[in-house]
């Protein structure tokens, strides 16, 4: 709920526009691209709720399932292997210093570990451990808010917001509301506040010099634009080269999303989240995903990379949301064909699904536990290997890429990839309860050769034979299948 209050802000505005250092009076260039990352597959994990490697740092109220369930920094080294094995090159912790919530959104100290997870050097070792597999590992980072018993708090007051209204969620670009509010039980940071800023920026360097890859910013759209442009460029002066800063920016609106990706490299696709979503949950057409890629020519800096995802710890799991194997084979295929870098949430590989014994919020029931119970042999687990694999070798996010969508009731798509040694792989979607029948046709005007024979990757099926740029199909409901051309059919 909104409060009327629109005379005291524009006092406090007028007040804070006098104020001389509060940002800096140099213009400040958009933070340069980072394209090093196009090419990562991201695990996304929830330390607490992944894996037990430590008993001595247990909660022994785990009866409470909003309470820590004893997942570690301990338990995530032992299953770097199964991450690896899978084919995830990066992993994003959700923030594991010492806060006073399982998740770790609730900040109380951001200059150490939270006990529950373990200590700086349990930390250190999974850098240590994680950079000898060749996996990086993204820093979730809290810079908006902190926890509202934290010391820091009542040490200066005066570096956080006034709290008008409990509970309600502010704004980082509404000023009618963001100085009054704050977020559930936590404290916002004013910006604004030259000593808090530099705190922060301190807490920033810190995580760099223990030797992060790359930060993700959280709860981006709750701070001002300005704060996060001038954030990222000092940042910048003493982070790593291919140092990654990816927002958070919680938002379908590209109006909203343009005035924050000037701060960041990367940034989390929501608009493409809540499309696929309409799609595949909705049945809207899948021709408004082709729209959404025209709409990227509208962004403020199409350098960046997006980040993709069909679910993540704040909403539903994709699992708990449809219904099939073969529509999550289908949303985690599309996705890994589509631009961007796949972001998996752990358990994805598995199914895994919300947990009905948490709170009434998508945003706890989606952390469930994780399940380890032979996992290599589950089919998404396998499919998503398969998925990663092609991705590698045909290096898509390298590749040219042309798509055709069924304009008629019929709701296929297909997209013909071009990998840069020139091989030619074919993905077909059938986002339709029905089966889909016909055949492409003019597909060498796209670059593809008149003939040949169009091999399996992944999906199954068998062999399919190009013959005078003509190539039949035949899906399943919701059924995707990659094929690569080969060899030259014979006559």
């Amino acid at each position: 709920m909104r409060t009327n209050r629109h005379t005291n802000v524009a006092a406090l505005f007028c007040f804070l526009a006098l104020l001389p250092g509060l940002l800096s009076a140099e213009p400040l260039s958009p933070l340069p691209s980072n394209q090093s990352w196009r090419n990562d597959v991201v695990y996304q994990v929830m330390l607490d709720r992944f894996y037990d490697g430590d008993l001595a740092n247990n909660d022994p109220e785990t009866k409470d399932p909003l309470r820590y369930r004893n997942g570690d920094l301990k338990g995530l080294i032992q299953k770097l292997p199964y991450i690896k094995g899978l084919g995830a090159t990066s992993i994003l912790l959700n923030p594991i210093v010492k806060g006073g919530a399982y998740h770790g959104y609730s900040v109380s100290d951001p200059f150490r570990v939270d006990p529950h997870y373990g200590t700086l050097d349990d930390y250190r070792e999974l850098l240590r451990r994680a950079h000898e597999q060749g996996l990086r590992v993204i820093f979730d980072l809290v810079l908006n808010h902190m926890s509202g018993d934290a010391p820091l708090v009542k040490q200066h007051p005066d570096w956080f917001r006034p709290v008008a209204q409990p509970g309600a969620i502010n704004d980082g670009i509404d000023d009618t509301i963001w100085p009054f509010v704050t977020f559930y039980v936590t404290r916002d940071f004013n910006h604004e506040n030259e000593e808090a800023y530099q705190y922060l920026l301190g807490v920033a360097k810190f995580w760099i010099e223990v030797g992060v890859d790359g930060f993700r910013f959280d709860a981006v759209t709750l701070g001002a634009p300005a704060f996060w442009k001038r954030l990222s460029a000092d940042i910048s002066k003493f982070a790593p080269a291919n140092f990654l800063m990816l927002g958070e920016i919680f938002t379908e609106s590209q109006d909203r999303l343009n005035k924050y990706l000037p701060a960041f490299n990367a940034f989390f696709d929501f608009p493409y989240f809540q499309t696929f979503n309409d799609v595949v949950m909705h049945g809207a057409h899948p021709a408004y995903l082709r729209t959404l890629l025209s709409l990227d020519q509208l962004y403020s800096r199409r350098d960046l990379l997006p980040f993709t995802f069909i679910d993540n710890h704040d909403v539903s799991r994709y699992a708990s949301r449809i219904e099939g194997l073969e529509r999550e084979k289908l949303a985690l295929s599309f996705m890994f064909m589509f631009r961007g870098v796949p972001t998996i949430l752990y358990g994805t590989e598995i199914g895994l699904q919300d947990d009905p014994t948490l709170a009434d919020q998508d945003w706890d029931r989606s952390r469930s536990s994780m399940i380890f119970s032979d996992n290599e042999k589950h089919a998404l687990y396998q499919h998503l290997k398969s998925l990663i694999e092609i991705r590698k070798k045909y290096r898509f996010p390298e590749s040219s890429r042309f798509d055709i969508v069924d304009r008629a009731l019929e709701k296929y798509w297909v997209s013909i990839i071009k990998d840069p040694q020139g091989h030619f792989v074919v993905a077909m979607f059938n986002f339709s309860p029905e089966p889909a029948t016909g055949q492409f046709y003019r597909l060498h005007e796209l670059g593809i050769p008149q003939s040949g024979v169009l091999k399996p990757l992944v999906g199954g099926g068998t062999s399919v034979e190009l013959k005078k740029g003509l190539v039949p199909f035949n899906l399943k409901p919701y059924e995707s299948r990659f094929y690569v051309l080969e060899s030259p059919a014979t006559s």
